[in-house]
């Protein structure tokens, strides 16, 4: 990748946040499969099985989950309030599909 000396940004590594090495007007990185680019193969590798390992998000606040997970249906969530927040900020309709599905 050419880029010229006034058109170059200080990139860094997505994964580990070290500037990308620059050599006259090329950027030497190694590219992702997302187009990203990264300092080294291992960033690349690492980076990539990161994306594929299933995250333990909350459904309501996107916050991790820990050792007690509150589960409705499929989804899951932190703490009870949070489960029951989001249980009052369903319609009858949209209850009405989840137990469908759920029959399903």
């Amino acid at each position: 990748m050419t880029l010229a000396a006034r058109e170059r940004p200080s990139m860094k590594c997505p994964h580990c946040q070290r500037p990308l090495f620059v050599r006259g007007n090329r950027i030497e990185a190694r590219r992702g499969r997302g187009g990203q680019l990264y300092c080294s193969d291992l960033c690349v590798e690492s980076a990539e099985r990161a994306a594929s390992r299933p995250t333990r998000r909350c459904d309501f606040c996107g916050g991790g989950l820990g050792l007690i997970v509150h589960r409705y249906y499929r989804m899951r969530f932190c703490c009870e309030a949070h489960l029951q927040a989001y249980c009052r900020r369903l319609t009858e309709e949209t209850r009405a599909k989840i137990r469908r599905l759920a029959a399903s």
